[in-house]
Order: C-alpha cells, then sequence, then structure tokens
C-alpha cells in the first residue's frame, strides 16, 4: 500500500558508547547495535527541499603510482607492531600502525533488542561448489598490502569491498583505498581516497561505494570522511572520461556539525544520481534520520562547478533508517529506494512487516523531484545471530538485517541484506542472505519472491546483488562454518533455471585462518560486499567479498574477486 498523510514524532533510537569509539579510534565503517523502539505508523512525505552541491577539482586516481602487478600482493607481509591493540570496547584489533598503535572500525556495545525468533521465510540450501569453480577468480588486496602500498593510515579493519566494472578495467574501493586492475588480474593504479577525495586535515575517509554507468561510460563513486568530533562530509565523485585511473570531479554533497554520516549509498539512473545514508549524533550516538539527496546527473558529467540537488524527505528523516538506492541496469529516468520496514527493531513504521518502495521522478535541475512511497507486505526479517568459525562459535559479528543492495532492470528489482533464519536441516538459527524480488510495473509494486539463501552447518552474511540483460542473479557474500574460517563466495540463479533457485555456492578465496581477538564478543567482520555486471560480456557478473587472509594474524582481512560467466543464448547489452 501506498503511504499517505500523517506526521508523528519519532522514537528514541540509541547507539551505545559511539563517542568513546571515536575518542579511541581513528578507524570507521557501519556504526552498528542498533537500539531502536518498535512503532506502527504512517509516514508523510514533505516536498523536496533544492540546493546545489559544489564541485571542489580535479583529482587523478594515478597519484600514488601503481604496484607491477597483482601477484605482489601475496603473500602477506608482517605489520611491525601487529601485537598493539586499541581499547575499543570490547573490541580491539591488530590491524596495523597509525600513530603508533592498531585500529579498528568502532563497533557499539550497545545491545540490539531481540526478536521474538528467526525469520519465518522459506529457506533455500544451495550446495557448495569446490573452490574457485569461476570463470575467472583473484585475490585483490589486503589489510598488509594496502599499508604496504598506501602507508599507516590503512591500517583500518574490517574492510568494506565494493567494485565496478567497465569495458576493460575493474574499479575496487576497500576502506580508504581505491585500486583499477585490467580485467587480467594486473594491477594499473592505486591511490590513497584520503588524498583523492578532499578529505580535511585530520579526517578519514570511509565507507565508498562504486559503479560504472555504461549509459555515459563514466564511473561514480561515494563515501564519506568524519574528524574525532563527530563531524563529517559526503562526497560524490565522477571520472572526467572513461578511464577509471584518469581525471575524477568531487563534489562535497553535504558538511554536518557532530552528526556521522553513516554508510553513504548510491545510484544513477538515465538522468539523475541518488545518495543516501543515515546520521548519528557523534557525542551520544543517537539516530538522528537518513537524509537522501538527488543530483543532476548531466551537471555532474558535465563536470560543473555547482550541481542542482534535491534534498528528499524534509531529512535528517527520522523514521525510515538504511534507504539503498537500486543500482539501474536497463535505461530509466525513475530511480528506486528501498529499505527494510519489516522489523520492530529497526522501527518498523508500518502496521506491519513491509518493505519500504520509494520511486523517485523529475529533474533536480528543472525542480520537478517528485517522490512516492508504496509498502508492500513481507515476512518478518531478524537480525542474524553471530557466526560461527573453527574452534571458536559465535565469534564473526554478522551486523543487523538492514538491507545492504539492490538492484533494478526492466521492471525486477532484487534487495538483500542480512537475515536470522532456520535452515532445513538445521536446529538453530543461522546466519541467512534474505532476497526479495519487487515486479515494479503496474498501479504498484508487488512483491514476487521473499526468501532466505541459507545453509544448515554454516552461517552466510553481508550480500551484494546484480544482475545481467538476460535476467541471471549473482549474490556475492562471505561465509564461514564450525570447519571453515571466514571465505569470500558468490552463488548464481541462472534465469535459465526455475525463477530464483540458486546453484552451487562458488568459494572464490577460502578462509586462511581465524578471524579475530580471542574474547567474549564477536568481532567485526564487515559492513558488504559488491557486485557488477559486465557492460562488456552481457553473460558475465562480477562479484567481490572479504575473507580471513592469514593464518597468524587475525585481523589480516583480504579481498577476493570471480568473474562468472553462464551458458546460454547471449542476450543484447
Amino acid at each position: 500500500m501506498a503511504s499517505t498523510g500523517r506526521t508523528h514524532p519519532s522514537s528514541a533510537r540509541t547507539v551505545g558508547l559511539l563517542s568513546l569509539l571515536l575518542a579511541a579510534v581513528t578507524g570507521l565503517g557501519s556504526v552498528g547495535g542498533l537500539v531502536r523502539a518498535a512503532s506502527a505508523r504512517l509516514l508523510a512525505i514533505p516536498a523536496p527541499r533544492y540546493a546545489e552541491v559544489a564541485a571542489s577539482g580535479w583529482p587523478t586516481l594515478k597519484t600514488a603510482g601503481p604496484l607491477p602487478d597483482a601477484a605482489v600482493l601475496h603473500p602477506f607481509v608482517a605489520h611491525p607492531d601487529g601485537q598493539a591493540r586499541a581499547a575499543v570496547g570490547p573490541h580491539v584489533a591488530a590491524a596495523g600502525p597509525l600513530s603508533g598503535r592498531a585500529v579498528t572500525e568502532p563497533t557499539v556495545a550497545a545491545v540490539v533488542p531481540t526478536a521474538a525468533g528467526p525469520s519465518p521465510a522459506p529457506a533455500e540450501v544451495p550446495a557448495f561448489a569446490p573452490p574457485a569453480a569461476a570463470s575467472g577468480t583473484w585475490t585483490l588486496t589486503s589489510a598488509a598490502a594496502q599499508i604496504r602500498a598506501l602507508g599507516k593510515d590503512q591500517a583500518t579493519s574490517p574492510p568494506d569491498p565494493q567494485i565496478a566494472v567497465g569495458p576493460q578495467d575493474v574499479l575496487e574501493m576497500v576502506n580508504a583505498s581505491a585500486a583499477v586492475y585490467a580485467k587480467t588480474g594486473a594491477l594499473r593504479a592505486r591511490v590513497d581516497l584520503n588524498v583523492f577525495f578532499p578529505v580535511p586535515a585530520g579526517w578519514t575517509f570511509t565507507d565508498p561505494r562504486v559503479q560504472y554507468d555504461p549509459l555515459s561510460g563514466r564511473w561514480f563513486a561515494t563515501g564519506f570522511a568524519y574528524d574525532r568530533r563527530a563531524d563529517s562530509e559526503v562526497y560524490v565523485a565522477v571520472s572526467a572520461a572513461g578511464d577509471p585511473a584518469g581525471r575524477w570531479t568531487v563534489w562535497t554533497v553535504g558538511r554536518t556539525a557532530g552528526l556521522l554520516a553513516d554508510q553513504p549509498k548510491f545510484a544513477v539512473s538515465r538522468d539523475k544520481l541518488a545518495v543516501s545514508w543515515n546520521d548519528f549524533q557523534g557525542g551520544t550516538g543517537q539516530y538522528v534520520g537518513e537524509e537522501t539527496w538527488i543530483l543532476d546527473k548531466a551537471g555532474l558529467l558535465a563536470g560543473a562547478a555547482a550541481v542542482p540537488a534535491a534534498e528528499l524527505f524534509g531529512g535528517p528523516d527520522p523514521d525510515r533508517y538504511g534507504l539503498v538506492p537500486a543500482t539501474v541496469l536497463s535505461p530509466t529516468a525513475t530511480l528506486w529506494l528501498v529499505y527494510n520496514n519489516a522489523d520492530p527493531a529497526l522501527d518498523q513504521n508500518t502496521t506491519g512487516p513491509t518493505l519500504g518502495v520509494v520511486a523517485v521522478t523529475g529533474d533536480p535541475a528543472a525542480h520537478t523531484v517528485a517522490v512516492r512511497e508504496y509498502d508492500p507486505p513481507i515476512l518478518p526479517m531478524t537480525a542474524p545471530p553471530a557466526a560461527d568459525q573453527p574452534g571458536a562459535p559465535g565469534s564473526v559479528e554478522t551486523g543487523d538485517d538492514r538491507l545492504l543492495s539492490a538492484v533494478w532492470a526492466d521492471g525486477r528489482l532484487w534487495a538483500v541484506g542480512n537475515d536470522g533464519c532456520v535452515p532445513p536441516g538445521s536446529r538453530s538459527p543461522r546466519a541467512c542472505l534474505r532476497l526479495l524480488e519487487v515486479r515494479t510495473t503496474g498501479a504498484a509494486p508487488a512483491v514476487r519472491r521473499d526468501f532466505d539463501l541459507a545453509e544448515p552447518a554454516a552461517d552466510l552474511y553481508y550480500p551484494a546483488v546484480t544482475a545481467d540483460a538476460r535476467g541471471d542473479l549473482l549474490v556475492a557474500f562471505s561465509w564461514s562454518s564450525a570447519t571453515q574460517y571466514p571465505s569470500a563466495a558468490v552463488a548464481v540463479a541462472p534465469a535459465a533455471g526455475p525463477p530464483g533457485a540458486f546453484g552451487p555456492v562458488l568459494t572464490v578465496a577460502p578462509g586462511r585462518g581465524r578471524y579475530g581477538l580471542p574474547g567474549p564478543d564477536p568481532t567485526r567482520f564487515g559492513d558488504y560486499s559488491g557486485a557488477a555486471p559486465d557492460p562488456a560480456r552481457p553473460d558475465t557478473l562480477w562479484g567481490v567479498a572479504e575473507y580471513a587472509a592469514s593464518a597468524s594474524r587475525p585481523l589480516d582481512w583480504g579481498t577476493a574477486a570471480a568473474a562468472v560467466t553462464l551458458p546460454g543464448p547471449t542476450a543484447a547489452p
């Protein structure tokens, strides 16, 4: 159903110990451990507020210089002060040196309300194929390699890997670094994103997202920077041409005082870009609301000094959480945004479990942006349990059940996130991957599929989704079990098979050792993975995910990518 007229007070949302963590560390990813009050409300959508965002120059991705090739990244080297530990609440790290100490992205120690039980969504249990059973696999980088190549400001754990694929190149961004690879796996260029973006002195960049736009032949990226006072800036960057290792223009979408702009996510349509993030109070960890901005694509592509923009929902909007703009894979002027509205712990704001589906139309340059929200019913969702690894049950933190990735093509939208479920053959809840298929044609969006991808003896977490022109679907994620250390993997649902039925899980990079330090609390593992189609190969899909990269260094994460080519008739690009 569509949301209609209605205003209401916001409920309390808190994130414990965040101010302590910011004082203790200089790395940041997701602000986890959300405590959000349950509610049942309908939402008003105010008129967009229009503004402009200013450009800040033309950085080049080549500033740090290339390493010879990807092979030099392995084996991993030891960090100079690998045993140093930082006081970060119950979560400590040995990721590497930074001003003489190790750091980790802060994890909030507040308790998430326990759901009534695991999600009732049906679970599909795919088989597991042998490692590296994909058309091409690459180990891309690691914590040790980042520090060695770019310096001490890369000493952050865990990673948030992202990938974009163009006609010849692959662009990966992880935490505060970017690397351009040829499709052979050779490393062309690498740069410190604290240099690439206009990050003020003493600030730290994090949470990048990247996309290649085949309509314009350009590369797009977002992320944010913050300081110890929890001031933050959100950036949008666009390449000046088709070479991702060439010049880019960067715009600052907004700068806030005392607010952390957590996990910006974006998508690009035929005529506009949407970027959305969550704001938290730096001093208290209180959730303030989400912000969503719509930017004029023509101005971005032209490298304009100021780009017309429209802010949605009167932001910061306290009544929606974790909006995900869906990556656009077929030409359209409509942008779709989705969010989990089916878990009271994430502040369910309708009268039942629903999926928030938001359609954005119009042109910010012409002040014609319009928003309409629908809330089709779905099965309840719940936060997943911590994941197992050998000798350490429940030792890998799997986050909450916000949606993490979405993709739209030809009237069909797929969204994925973490979920807690009991797979067939299991007696206890596992970390599962929730998948939702929505048809956006017709009078109102309708949910066509709603299920979990699960394994009775393993935990699956932090998914990303993409699709190709035929409708083949790929999900990239990490997984672990009592017999397998955290590993990078992909799973594919061929369009030629039963609707939504996944083939064997392909383990791209098996975990090499235990991830995290001993202790009673699970260790942060990451916030999301990445996935993208190949514009030069309509039958090929790419995914990137994190794995435990060292048998001896407990927080030496690695990222690995797979390109999966599927048999069948080739579709037109």
